[in-house]
């Protein structure tokens, strides 16, 4: 049982060589002088005030009955602020999670650890729903 061979569609062409750049004949910094030009520069992440508050709870819909931690309010933060908080609390609790479009999601009920954690970081965990 062979397999047939499939045809190749030529794309080649002519065989242009890469002499022909169609952007020689354009004058670049010719008009520019030295030094006026700066770089713009993103400003840094604002730090987080003292005590700002985090909402935490435990979510089981949608997810085939797991329970998971949440924690929503994490927005502000820069994304390596909530990879190194969702890293801190996973090595403590010894459980798994993410980081979610909105929120970090620590695996099992582990909602007064993490309160307790989050608290320790300098934020102000509040327990949200039932």
């Amino acid at each position: 049982m062979s397999r047939k061979k499939q045809n190749r569609i030529d794309t080649g062409g002519d065989n242009r060589s890469l002499e022909n750049n169609p952007f020689a004949s354009l004058n670049m910094g010719a008009d520019l002088p030295a030094g006026s030009v700066k770089p713009k520069v993103n400003p840094p992440a604002k730090k987080p005030k003292k005590g700002m508050r985090l909402d935490v709870r435990l979510e089981k819909s949608g997810r085939g009955g797991k329970i998971v931690t949440a924690v929503y309010g994490v927005a502000p933060l820069g994304d390596t602020r909530k990879k190194e908080i969702l890293l801190k609390l996973k090595k403590k609790l010894g459980t798994g999670g993410t980081i979610s479009s909105n929120s970090l999601e620590i695996q099992g009920d582990n909602l007064s650890s993490v309160m307790e954690l989050l608290e320790k970081e300098g934020f102000q965990p509040v327990k949200t729903g039932g």
